[in-house]
């Protein structure tokens, strides 16, 4: 009677430890999917729609969030928005090492097939960070992109994908709230910018000679989300003097999406993507 008794309770223990563990990841599935909405927000629909969580358990995860201080709701629109306190905490690190975890293959591949230095940047809150680099050894390209480094979004050849992918709202708010800066380190005004932005949603990549940094071409594609979403992009970086042809382009932008696509199916079968 005794050990039926004990399986019981460690059975119990075990689905109740489950469930938790499984609301933790659920939760934090949310704050991320605010984090990168951040700052226009979502509705409830919205954000069951976007991470595929039942509706029900998407209200009362918020409603846990919004007691906590790491979410709020706006009065007037309803929509659910990153709180004060979840910006004291790191909540794209543990993405983004996973990120360059499944992602220095795809650049390792990139560096070989065309002898140029690649980049993995992902998306944290307004700025783009370098996850992972592989430099090509032939180049002697100035120091740039350093691991862990941040720049705005707006301010390089990712940037601009990224930005490409995220809706219009936050595009309007990421530029006008940075305008001074995205001009002064990314050497154009929001014109010139929001340009760009337009023609890498029609072309599915960005190219920037010589565009932000002098000597530098460079061309980055997103990391395919769900519902076109952008969280990071796969880029290479370049001599201008060397700055590829039309044909090599092609191909460059070719397999750029491929390793981006090959990248996101990772994620999403490690569940870091819905």
């Amino acid at each position: 009677m005794s050990d039926r008794g004990d399986l019981i309770s460690q059975t119990t223990t075990y689905s109740t430890s489950a469930r938790g563990t499984q609301s933790l990841d659920r939760a934090l599935t949310i704050l991320v999917e605010l984090s990168e909405r951040s700052p226009v927000g979502c509705s409830l629909k919205e954000m069951a729609e976007v991470t595929g969580i039942p509706r029900p358990t998407v209200h009362r995860l918020l409603s846990r969030l919004l007691s906590s201080g790491l979410v709020m709701q706006e009065r007037g629109t309803r929509l659910y928005k990153i709180g004060p306190f979840f910006h004291t905490i790191e909540a794209f690190n543990s993405r983004n090492r996973r990120l360059a975890e499944v992602g220095i293959a795809s650049l390792e591949r990139l560096t070989a097939r065309f002898g140029v230095t690649t980049l993995l940047i992902g998306r944290s809150g307004r700025f783009a960070q370098c996850c992972a680099r592989v430099v090509c050894d032939e180049q002697a390209l100035p120091a740039m992109a350093r691991l862990g480094e941040d720049s705005l979004l707006g301010t390089s050849a990712a940037g601009i994908v990224i930005l490409a992918g995220l809706h219009e709202e936050q595009v309007e708010d990421i530029l006008f709230e940075n305008r001074w800066m995205i001009v002064h380190y990314g050497r154009h005004d929001l014109d010139k910018v929001q340009e760009m932005v337009e023609t890498t949603r029609r072309l599915g990549y960005c190219i920037a000679n010589e565009t932000f940094v002098p000597d530098i071409w460079a061309m980055a594609s997103a990391i395919p989300a769900p519902l076109g979403r952008s969280f990071a992009a796969i880029s290479i970086v370049t001599d201008a003097r060397h700055a590829p042809g039309s044909a090599e382009i092609g191909a460059m932008s070719t397999m750029l999406q491929q390793e981006g696509r090959r990248i996101a199916e990772l994620l999403r079968e490690q569940g870091l993507l819905p």
